[in-house]
């Protein structure tokens, strides 16, 4: 056996025998084609989020004053949380008006950070006027060089 750089051992080029760290013994090495994981999750298996989303988004029908519609179930569900809120229930009324409270947050928040973007395109332009304002100035008064912005000093004085 050779060494590589690190020190470790390093296989012979023409051993196709070699076992150690990273080199399984051939026989337990994967065939090509075999999974490392023989009992794994099954195809086809559903997780409770699918099945939440297809509960949800399937359709119902729905009596009105307006007569029969078709309603999605989740659609369903919040017209009888809100019916409930009417009559009275507290809970459901409370649950409904979260709801409402969180996606106007997350729209705040959206808006919150356009409105950032563009405060920041106004004060950059801002700035950037007021620097040419001033060195028009300078060079009007008649300075014939213009200072360059002093540099930070460092912790070790130079």
């Amino acid at each position: 056996m050779s060494k590589n750089k690190n020190g470790g051992n390093k296989p012979p080029r023409d051993d196709d025998d070699y076992v150690g760290y990273g080199h399984p013994p051939k026989k337990n090495q994967f065939k090509p084609g075999q999974s490392g994981n023989k009992a794994g999750r099954p195809k086809g298996v559903r997780n409770v989020e699918t099945d939440l989303d297809d509960l949800l988004n399937g359709r119902m029908v729905i009596r009105d004053a307006g007569g029969e519609r078709s309603v999605s179930r989740q659609f369903g569900l919040m017209l009888g949380l809100f019916a409930k809120g009417v009559k009275g229930d507290s809970r459901a009324g409370l649950e409904l008006l979260k709801m409402k409270l969180q996606f106007d947050q997350k729209k705040a928040d959206r808006n919150l950070g356009d409105a950032f973007d563009e405060d920041m395109d106004i004060l950059d332009a801002f700035l950037e006027a007021e620097i040419e304002r001033r060195l028009a100035e300078r060079l009007r008064k008649g300075a014939e060089k213009v200072p360059e912005p002093k540099k930070p000093k460092t912790p070790e004085g130079k």
